[in-house]
């Protein structure tokens, strides 16, 4: 198929619309041209199409292109433009081009707000993931009709990185990506405005930040009042894997064997056995069972189990196994404390600045003219 496809991007130099005369963009060439001159085949096989021959250069029909390609042709009158698609190409139809809203002058299609709800926590009623997925859509488009009064628009170079994005989508992820698109409803020109909305908002927010900078103040406001987030303990562990080699589960007697041996080592630590001796002779985690220094654990940071025995159990003392995804860890606590502000002042004044923001953003909503058609809103089933 590749090789298909390079031979026909140099066999295709033209779009040829009436048999005599070609038009190009801007002007019409009466020509003399060999009809049907030349026999089209892919890989080995005649192939139907009818092709023309001028000086040198052979036309071949764009549908017959798309048809030898296994894809379909897609023309936009309002730009003259033939796309060659995928055949499962999600094509809206022309009542999925309806706007469902309107923020300003942006339009919410509904192709748009189907694809996002699709997106969504599918565990909620479709009324909730209806209304989730509109006030989602309405705060991104008010976001970027602010970014536009400061001068951050979807502009040429906008675009071009979003195209560029989906380009290499598709080349890192292939069907994986085709199947995603595919499922939520959603065709690469719709990915990439979604993508184009990012670039502008990722822009706009660091622009708000040179705008409205966060003061000391404000971020040792924002770590008294999150001081929870940033914890930290020092552990150490011995883990006995329930899981083999390749990552697959054990059987049920290999299951209860570590089991077994999980409890057999605690009580003997429990005893007084040395720690440090059996986590180097029996840890199955090759990171961490030379350590006898422990390493430092904050919040978010490893599987909630162990998280969870971190910060509850008192220090140098030994408890029962836990159990996460990894296997059974007997965890011991060495220290304890709060990481000093100096140290996460940066993300301290991140969280107070995205404190600010989503304030801002239902300020931004309020000042917005939004439009919801109810009629087509209602009429959306998300089936």
């Amino acid at each position: 198929m590749k090789g298909l496809k390079a031979y026909i991007a140099g066999l295709v130099t033209g779009v040829l619309f009436i048999s005599v005369p070609i038009f190009a963009d801007s002007y019409t060439k009466a020509i003399d041209a060999l009809v049907n001159f030349a026999t089209v085949k892919v890989n080995g096989i005649e192939v139907s199409s009818d092709n023309y021959v001028v000086d040198g250069k052979t036309y071949v029909w764009v549908r017959d292109i798309a048809n030898m390609l296994d894809k379909k042709t897609l023309w936009d009158e309002k730009t003259n433009t033939v796309n060659i698609v995928d055949a499962n190409y999600y094509v809206p139809t022309e009542a999925e081009l309806k706007p469902v809203a309107t923020v300003n002058d942006l339009e919410i299609p509904v192709a748009q707000f189907v694809s996002m709800a699709k997106q969504a926590d599918q565990t909620k009623s479709k009324d909730e993931i209806k209304k989730t997925a509109l006030d989602n859509l309405i705060s991104m488009n008010v976001i970027v009709s602010e970014a536009s009064k400061i001068g951050i628009t979807i502009n040429d170079d906008v675009i071009k990185k979003a195209n560029s994005n989906v380009a290499q989508s598709r080349k890192n992820y292939g069907e994986q990506f085709i199947e995603y698109l595919t499922k939520n409803k959603m065709n690469d020109e719709m990915f990439a405005k979604l993508i184009a909305m990012n670039i502008v908002q990722q822009d706009f927010i660091a622009k708000q930040k040179e705008i409205n900078p966060i003061t000391d103040e404000q971020a040792l406001a924002s770590y008294n009042a999150n001081k929870d987030k940033f914890l930290q303990a020092t552990t150490k562990h011995i883990l006995l894997k329930t899981t083999d080699e390749q990552g697959a589960p054990l059987s049920e007697d290999k299951l209860k064997a570590v089991k077994a041996q999980a409890d057999k080592l605690t009580e003997e630590l429990k005893n007084g056995a040395n720690f440090d001796e059996y986590m180097k002779k029996y840890s199955q985690d090759t990171g961490s069972k030379d350590k006898i220094e422990g390493f430092e654990v904050t919040k978010g940071q490893t599987v909630p189990e162990y998280e969870t025995a971190a910060f509850a159990q008192d220090l140098n003392k030994i408890y029962d196994p836990i159990k996460s995804q990894f296997g059974y860890h007997i965890v011991l606590v060495m220290k304890k404390g709060t990481i000093p502000f100096d140290t996460v002042k940066a993300e301290c004044s991140d969280i107070a600045f995205g404190e600010w923001y989503t304030k801002q953003i239902e300020i931004w909503k309020t000042s917005a003219t939004v439009n919801i058609d109810k009629t087509i809103y209602d009429g959306i089933t998300l089936d």
